[in-house]
């Protein structure tokens, strides 16, 4: 199946949102990956101020600069801006699960503050990442099915090499694409494959900077 420049376009910026990426330190000694619902939220530190650069090929949308800008509890407002648009996320990382409650696009307002507006609501949010951490781990959110396909897989990226890592598929029932999400631990989001049949889009982790 093919699919225009445009749709591409608009799934990626939808996609950037799929995300969770602050860090506590690379090249530091990451935590060893056991599978319990307990490790969850290794994989998105919250860190107020981290600054993550991503690379990007295959599309002009690929590459983009992700800022933590808000901190509250176990919820994190987070500013997407690949070049074309600025995307605000908010997530909560609980032992459960991680979970983003709100996106809103095209948003530029840096000091608006929208963590109070979901924070003590049942929002049916994207559930990026849900325990058991077990390779097989399914579930079914937003009009994807999201599965654990791998742990422990070393991923190489220009920030560093990382090797306590859980990769989770995406799968959307009315396309034939995927998409690839690796996690490490500490860290966040190092890399993110976007695959159709006649096309790949690759986001990867460069650098990050924290206060």
């Amino acid at each position: 199946m093919r699919y225009s420049k445009i749709w591409i376009i608009i799934v990626l910026v939808s996609l950037i949102n799929l995300t969770a990426i602050p860090i506590l330190g690379v090249g530091a000694g990451h935590l060893s990956l056991i599978s319990t619902e307990k490790t969850i939220p290794h994989f998105l530190p919250l860190v107020e101020g981290t600054v993550y650069t991503f690379g990007g090929e295959g599309n002009e949308y690929a590459p983009f600069r992700r800022v933590m800008q808000i901190v509250d509890g176990d919820h994190a407002q987070i500013y997407d801006n690949n070049g074309g648009t600025v995307i605000a996320l908010v997530y909560q990382v609980t032992d459960q699960n991680i979970v983003m409650k709100k996106q809103i696009g095209e948003f530029y307002e840096e000091d608006m503050n929208l963590i109070p507006d979901v924070k003590d609501k049942k929002e049916n949010g994207l559930i990026v990442l849900k325990g058991p951490l077990e390779v097989g781990h399914q579930w079914e959110t937003n009009g994807q099915t999201r599965t654990i396909v791998a742990l422990m897989e070393p991923v190489t990226v220009p920030a560093g090499t990382f090797t306590d890592t859980i990769k989770i598929e995406a799968r959307y029932p009315d396309h034939d694409m995927r998409l690839y999400e690796y996690y490490a631990v500490g860290i966040g989001l190092v890399l993110r494959e976007f695959v159709g049949d006649d096309f790949q889009v690759t986001s990867f982790l460069e650098s990050i900077q924290s206060k």
